[in-house]
């Protein structure tokens, strides 16, 4: 089995995830649109379709999903993000529901309604001015392709219930920390 995780890197779980997997015996890789800003490690990048033509830069988006569609059979995507992004991201997504296993994961402020966070806790910081109908736009829209949804965090899931009334069903899944990168002490 061939796993594509991506297209963005979020806190080291992409990589975290693939190289998990990969130790399972499962060909799992990380694509990312561009490097992350922390330097978090990524299998591959996608190609840069720098063409001052905007349709000639789609089609060669379009040509690289098509190669990836064949290449891999379970899509575990990030962030709410897609391979070909809007105003294509309906047919990437409608083209993989019919054929292939998908999934996609949030893990915070992309799903998180603002106006509930600041009730639970004052001191949250809305770092990246995100909206509750914008967030309520994005999980509504995405529930069409995606009947299940896995919703990153702490066990108590928190991101799980801001998910949870937009999708059929929804899973808590824990944030990815890989314990053999820290040396253990018992002091």
């Amino acid at each position: 089995m061939r796993v594509f995780i991506g297209p963005v890197e979020v806190a080291g779980q992409a990589n975290t995830w693939a190289r998990a997997l990969r130790k399972l015996g499962v060909e799992a890789y990380n694509y990312v649109y561009r490097p992350h800003g922390f330097g978090y490690p990524f299998d591959r990048r996608f190609r840069r379709y720098g063409f001052a033509d905007r349709a000639v830069s789609w089609i060669g988006r379009v040509v690289e999903f098509r190669r990836l569609r064949e290449s891999f059979d379970v899509f575990h995507y990030l962030f709410g993000k897609s391979i070909l992004r809007w105003p294509f991201r309906g047919y990437e997504f409608r083209t993989l529901r019919a054929e292939r296993r998908m999934l996609m994961s949030f893990f915070g402020d992309d799903i998180r309604l603002p106006s509930v966070v600041q009730r639970r806790a004052p001191d949250w910081v809305n770092a990246y001015g995100t909206t509750d109908k914008r967030n309520v736009a994005r999980m509504r829209s995405l529930a069409r392709y995606f009947p299940t949804v896995a919703a990153g965090g702490p066990a108590r899931g928190e991101r799980y219930q801001y998910a949870a009334p937009y999708f059929q069903r929804g899973v808590n899944l824990p944030i990815a920390v890989d314990l053999t990168e820290y040396p253990y002490s018992s002091a």
